[in-house]
Protein backbone atom coordinates (compact mmCIF):
# COMPACT_ATOMS: atom_id res chain seq x y z
CA UNK A 1 0.00 0.00 0.00
CA UNK A 2 2.80 2.42 0.94
CA UNK A 3 4.64 1.63 -2.31
CA UNK A 4 1.51 2.46 -4.32
CA UNK A 5 1.14 5.80 -2.53
CA UNK A 6 4.77 6.62 -3.33
CA UNK A 7 4.21 5.78 -6.99
CA UNK A 8 1.23 8.12 -7.09
CA UNK A 9 3.34 10.87 -5.51
CA UNK A 10 6.09 10.39 -8.10
CA UNK A 11 3.57 10.49 -10.98
CA UNK A 12 2.00 13.64 -9.52
CA UNK A 13 5.47 15.15 -9.17
CA UNK A 14 6.19 14.44 -12.84
CA UNK A 15 2.99 16.26 -13.80
CA UNK A 16 4.05 19.19 -11.64
CA UNK A 17 7.44 19.22 -13.36
CA UNK A 18 5.86 19.22 -16.78
CA UNK A 19 3.79 22.32 -16.00
CA UNK A 20 6.07 24.21 -13.63
CA UNK A 21 7.86 27.35 -14.70
CA UNK A 22 11.57 27.74 -14.01
CA UNK A 23 12.08 29.60 -10.76
CA UNK A 24 14.90 31.18 -8.82
CA UNK A 25 16.57 28.74 -6.39
CA UNK A 26 15.22 30.66 -3.42
CA UNK A 27 11.70 29.67 -4.50
CA UNK A 28 12.53 26.04 -3.77
CA UNK A 29 13.62 26.98 -0.26
CA UNK A 30 10.51 29.10 0.33
CA UNK A 31 8.17 26.35 -0.87
CA UNK A 32 9.92 23.75 1.26
CA UNK A 33 9.85 26.02 4.31
CA UNK A 34 6.10 26.56 3.88
CA UNK A 35 5.46 22.81 3.68
CA UNK A 36 4.64 22.78 -0.04
CA UNK A 37 7.02 19.89 -0.65
CA UNK A 38 5.59 18.74 -3.97
CA UNK A 39 5.91 22.22 -5.45
CA UNK A 40 9.45 22.55 -4.09
CA UNK A 41 10.49 19.32 -5.79
CA UNK A 42 8.78 20.27 -9.04
CA UNK A 43 10.43 23.69 -9.08
CA UNK A 44 13.85 22.20 -8.42
CA UNK A 45 13.45 19.49 -11.07
CA UNK A 46 12.51 22.14 -13.64
CA UNK A 47 15.46 24.35 -12.77
CA UNK A 48 18.52 24.29 -15.09
CA UNK A 49 21.47 22.60 -13.37
CA UNK A 50 23.66 25.69 -13.81
CA UNK A 51 21.15 27.73 -11.76
CA UNK A 52 20.71 25.28 -8.88
CA UNK A 53 22.46 26.05 -5.60
CA UNK A 54 23.47 23.74 -2.78
CA UNK A 55 20.75 25.24 -0.57
CA UNK A 56 18.04 24.63 -3.16
CA UNK A 57 19.19 21.03 -3.64
CA UNK A 58 19.07 20.49 0.12
CA UNK A 59 15.55 21.95 0.21
CA UNK A 60 14.53 19.55 -2.55
CA UNK A 61 16.09 16.62 -0.71
CA UNK A 62 14.30 17.48 2.52
CA UNK A 63 11.03 17.87 0.60
CA UNK A 64 11.41 14.38 -0.85
CA UNK A 65 12.29 13.10 2.63
CA UNK A 66 9.15 14.68 4.08
CA UNK A 67 7.08 13.00 1.35
CA UNK A 68 8.55 9.62 2.25
CA UNK A 69 10.53 9.38 -0.98
CA UNK A 70 13.77 8.09 0.50
CA UNK A 71 15.51 7.24 -2.77
CA UNK A 72 14.81 10.67 -4.26
CA UNK A 73 15.96 12.27 -1.00
CA UNK A 74 19.25 10.37 -1.21
CA UNK A 75 19.73 11.45 -4.84
CA UNK A 76 19.13 15.10 -4.02
CA UNK A 77 21.38 15.09 -0.95
CA UNK A 78 24.11 13.62 -3.17
CA UNK A 79 23.26 16.27 -5.78
CA UNK A 80 23.66 18.97 -3.12
CA UNK A 81 27.09 17.63 -2.15
CA UNK A 82 28.11 17.59 -5.81
CA UNK A 83 27.01 21.21 -6.28
CA UNK A 84 28.87 22.19 -3.11
CA UNK A 85 32.09 20.61 -4.39
CA UNK A 86 31.79 22.58 -7.65
CA UNK A 87 30.53 25.95 -6.40
CA UNK A 88 32.14 25.84 -2.95
CA UNK A 89 29.16 27.82 -1.63
CA UNK A 90 28.84 26.31 1.86
CA UNK A 91 31.04 25.85 4.94
CA UNK A 92 32.42 22.55 6.21
CA UNK A 93 29.83 22.46 9.00
CA UNK A 94 27.01 22.95 6.48
CA UNK A 95 28.46 20.17 4.35
CA UNK A 96 28.64 17.99 7.47
CA UNK A 97 24.92 18.62 8.08
CA UNK A 98 24.08 17.41 4.56
CA UNK A 99 26.15 14.26 5.02
CA UNK A 100 24.58 13.77 8.45
CA UNK A 101 21.10 14.03 6.93
CA UNK A 102 22.12 11.52 4.28
CA UNK A 103 23.17 9.17 7.07
CA UNK A 104 19.84 9.56 8.85
CA UNK A 105 17.99 8.53 5.68
CA UNK A 106 20.16 5.42 5.48
CA UNK A 107 19.46 4.70 9.17
CA UNK A 108 15.72 5.01 8.61
CA UNK A 109 16.07 2.61 5.67
CA UNK A 110 17.79 0.20 8.09
CA UNK A 111 21.07 0.45 6.19
CA UNK A 112 23.05 0.75 9.41
CA UNK A 113 26.48 0.08 7.98
CA UNK A 114 25.91 2.84 5.41
CA UNK A 115 24.70 5.26 8.08
CA UNK A 116 27.97 4.65 9.96
CA UNK A 117 29.96 5.51 6.82
CA UNK A 118 28.11 8.82 6.46
CA UNK A 119 28.45 9.60 10.18
CA UNK A 120 32.20 9.01 9.96
CA UNK A 121 32.48 11.32 6.93
CA UNK A 122 30.38 14.00 8.61
CA UNK A 123 32.26 14.02 11.92
CA UNK A 124 35.57 14.53 10.08
CA UNK A 125 34.29 17.93 8.94
CA UNK A 126 33.36 19.10 12.45
CA UNK A 127 36.44 19.86 14.52
CA UNK A 128 34.75 21.79 17.32
CA UNK A 129 32.97 20.08 20.20
CA UNK A 130 29.32 21.06 20.08
CA UNK A 131 25.75 20.01 19.29
CA UNK A 132 26.37 19.01 15.67
CA UNK A 133 29.30 16.74 16.50
CA UNK A 134 27.24 15.27 19.37
CA UNK A 135 24.29 14.52 17.06
CA UNK A 136 26.54 12.85 14.49
CA UNK A 137 28.16 10.66 17.15
CA UNK A 138 24.71 9.73 18.43
CA UNK A 139 23.67 8.56 14.96
CA UNK A 140 26.91 6.59 14.75
CA UNK A 141 26.24 5.00 18.14
CA UNK A 142 22.62 4.13 17.35
CA UNK A 143 23.74 2.43 14.15
CA UNK A 144 26.30 0.41 16.10
CA UNK A 145 23.59 -0.59 18.59
CA UNK A 146 21.43 -1.84 15.74
CA UNK A 147 24.40 -3.98 14.64
CA UNK A 148 24.79 -5.33 18.22
CA UNK A 149 28.17 -3.65 18.68
CA UNK A 150 27.49 -2.35 22.18
CA UNK A 151 31.12 -1.82 23.19
CA UNK A 152 31.79 0.51 20.26
CA UNK A 153 28.39 2.16 20.69
CA UNK A 154 29.15 3.01 24.31
CA UNK A 155 32.34 4.83 23.29
CA UNK A 156 30.47 6.90 20.72
CA UNK A 157 27.70 7.73 23.19
CA UNK A 158 30.27 8.90 25.71
CA UNK A 159 31.75 11.12 23.00
CA UNK A 160 28.28 12.42 22.18
CA UNK A 161 27.84 13.68 25.75
CA UNK A 162 30.42 16.37 24.94
CA UNK A 163 28.54 19.34 23.55
CA UNK A 164 25.09 17.75 23.67
CA UNK A 165 22.14 20.15 23.59
CA UNK A 166 20.35 20.51 26.92
CA UNK A 167 17.09 19.25 25.41
CA UNK A 168 18.83 16.13 24.07
CA UNK A 169 20.61 15.12 27.28
CA UNK A 170 17.80 12.94 28.62
CA UNK A 171 17.59 10.87 25.43
CA UNK A 172 21.36 10.48 25.29
CA UNK A 173 21.61 9.37 28.93
CA UNK A 174 18.82 6.87 28.24
CA UNK A 175 20.64 5.42 25.23
CA UNK A 176 23.85 5.17 27.23
CA UNK A 177 22.11 3.54 30.20
CA UNK A 178 20.39 0.90 28.07
CA UNK A 179 23.65 0.18 26.25
CA UNK A 180 25.49 -0.24 29.56
CA UNK A 181 22.71 -2.50 30.87
CA UNK A 182 23.34 -4.79 27.90
CA UNK A 183 27.06 -4.73 28.70
CA UNK A 184 26.40 -5.58 32.36
CA UNK A 185 27.81 -2.23 33.53
CA UNK A 186 25.06 -1.72 36.08
CA UNK A 187 26.73 0.97 38.19
CA UNK A 188 27.35 3.16 35.13
CA UNK A 189 23.85 2.46 33.82
CA UNK A 190 22.38 3.50 37.14
CA UNK A 191 24.16 6.87 37.02
CA UNK A 192 22.83 7.54 33.53
CA UNK A 193 19.27 6.53 34.43
CA UNK A 194 19.50 8.88 37.43
CA UNK A 195 20.54 11.70 35.06
CA UNK A 196 17.23 11.54 33.19
CA UNK A 197 14.71 14.15 34.45
CA UNK A 198 11.62 12.68 36.10
CA UNK A 199 9.24 14.35 33.63
CA UNK A 200 11.24 13.36 30.58
CA UNK A 201 9.46 11.17 28.04
CA UNK A 202 11.78 8.33 29.06
CA UNK A 203 11.24 9.03 32.78
CA UNK A 204 9.01 5.99 33.46
CA UNK A 205 11.43 3.63 31.68
CA UNK A 206 14.36 5.15 33.58
CA UNK A 207 12.65 4.51 36.92
CA UNK A 208 11.91 0.94 35.88
CA UNK A 209 15.57 0.59 34.91
CA UNK A 210 16.68 1.82 38.34
CA UNK A 211 14.25 -0.57 40.04
CA UNK A 212 15.51 -3.45 37.93
CA UNK A 213 19.17 -2.70 38.67
CA UNK A 214 18.46 -2.53 42.40
CA UNK A 215 16.44 -5.75 42.26
CA UNK A 216 19.11 -7.64 40.29
CA UNK A 217 21.82 -6.52 42.73
CA UNK A 218 19.78 -7.54 45.82
CA UNK A 219 19.26 -3.94 46.98
CA UNK A 220 15.67 -4.62 47.92
CA UNK A 221 14.90 -1.44 49.86
CA UNK A 222 16.09 0.58 46.88
CA UNK A 223 14.08 -1.59 44.50
CA UNK A 224 10.92 -1.04 46.58
CA UNK A 225 11.55 2.71 46.60
CA UNK A 226 11.81 2.94 42.81
CA UNK A 227 8.87 0.62 42.12
CA UNK A 228 6.61 2.58 44.44
CA UNK A 229 7.95 5.84 43.02
CA UNK A 230 7.03 4.59 39.57
CA UNK A 231 3.49 3.73 40.63
CA UNK A 232 3.14 7.06 42.36
CA UNK A 233 4.37 9.17 39.43
CA UNK A 234 3.43 7.00 36.42
CA UNK A 235 0.71 4.64 37.59
CA UNK A 236 -0.31 3.35 34.16
CA UNK A 237 3.28 2.45 33.26
CA UNK A 238 3.72 0.35 36.41
CA UNK A 239 0.49 -1.63 36.49
CA UNK A 240 2.02 -4.92 35.37
CA UNK A 241 2.71 -8.24 37.03
CA UNK A 242 6.52 -7.97 37.04
CA UNK A 243 6.28 -4.93 39.32
CA UNK A 244 4.17 -6.87 41.83
CA UNK A 245 6.49 -9.88 41.57
CA UNK A 246 9.53 -7.71 42.30
CA UNK A 247 7.73 -6.04 45.22
CA UNK A 248 6.65 -9.37 46.74
CA UNK A 249 10.16 -10.79 46.51
CA UNK A 250 11.70 -7.60 47.90
CA UNK A 251 9.25 -7.47 50.82
CA UNK A 252 9.90 -11.16 51.45
CA UNK A 253 13.66 -10.68 51.55
CA UNK A 254 13.19 -7.82 54.02
CA UNK A 255 10.73 -9.92 56.08
CA UNK A 256 8.02 -7.28 55.70
CA UNK A 257 5.19 -9.82 55.59
CA UNK A 258 2.39 -7.29 56.01
CA UNK A 259 3.42 -5.47 52.84
CA UNK A 260 4.03 -8.81 51.12
CA UNK A 261 0.46 -9.98 51.89
CA UNK A 262 -1.00 -6.62 50.84
CA UNK A 263 0.83 -6.72 47.49
CA UNK A 264 0.01 -10.40 47.02
CA UNK A 265 -3.72 -9.86 47.62
CA UNK A 266 -3.78 -6.93 45.20
CA UNK A 267 -2.02 -8.92 42.49
CA UNK A 268 -4.38 -11.89 42.78
CA UNK A 269 -7.34 -9.69 41.94
CA UNK A 270 -5.56 -7.80 39.15
CA UNK A 271 -4.06 -10.39 36.78
CA UNK A 272 -5.24 -13.48 34.93
CA UNK A 273 -4.42 -16.78 36.69
CA UNK A 274 -2.30 -17.81 33.69
CA UNK A 275 -0.02 -14.74 33.93
CA UNK A 276 3.55 -16.07 34.20
CA UNK A 277 4.77 -13.41 36.64
CA UNK A 278 1.67 -13.95 38.81
CA UNK A 279 2.43 -17.67 38.97
CA UNK A 280 6.00 -16.92 40.12
CA UNK A 281 4.67 -14.29 42.55
CA UNK A 282 2.29 -16.82 44.14
CA UNK A 283 5.03 -19.43 44.48
CA UNK A 284 7.51 -17.08 46.08
CA UNK A 285 4.90 -15.50 48.37
CA UNK A 286 3.86 -18.93 49.64
CA UNK A 287 7.52 -19.79 50.19
CA UNK A 288 8.16 -16.71 52.35
CA UNK A 289 4.94 -17.20 54.30
CA UNK A 290 5.70 -20.89 54.88
CA UNK A 291 9.22 -20.05 56.07
CA UNK A 292 7.81 -17.45 58.44
CA UNK A 293 5.29 -19.91 59.87
CA UNK A 294 8.01 -22.56 60.29
CA UNK A 295 10.21 -20.14 62.20
CA UNK A 296 7.28 -19.09 64.36
CA UNK A 297 6.46 -22.72 65.25
CA UNK A 298 10.10 -23.48 66.04
CA UNK A 299 10.29 -20.44 68.29
CA UNK A 300 7.16 -21.43 70.25
CA UNK A 301 8.24 -25.11 70.44
CA UNK A 302 5.26 -26.43 68.50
Amino acid sequence: MLSLIKQIIIITLMLFVASAQAQHPVEVQKQAASGDYMAALATFKRMPSRVATTASAVAAAKSAWSLGLAEIAKEEFDHALNIASIKNDISDSEKARIIFSRGIVEFQDQNYQSSIVYAEKAVELVSEVGPLRSEINTLWAESLLKLNKQNLAELKLLEALNGVRAESKGDLHFLLATCQMQLGKLDQAKKNFESIPLRHLKGPIAIRGLANIAFETDKYEESIFWLNKGRQEFEDAFLDSWVDYALVKSYGELQDLDKLKETYDGAIGRYAPSDSWLILLQAIAEQYLWQSNSKSKNTTGE
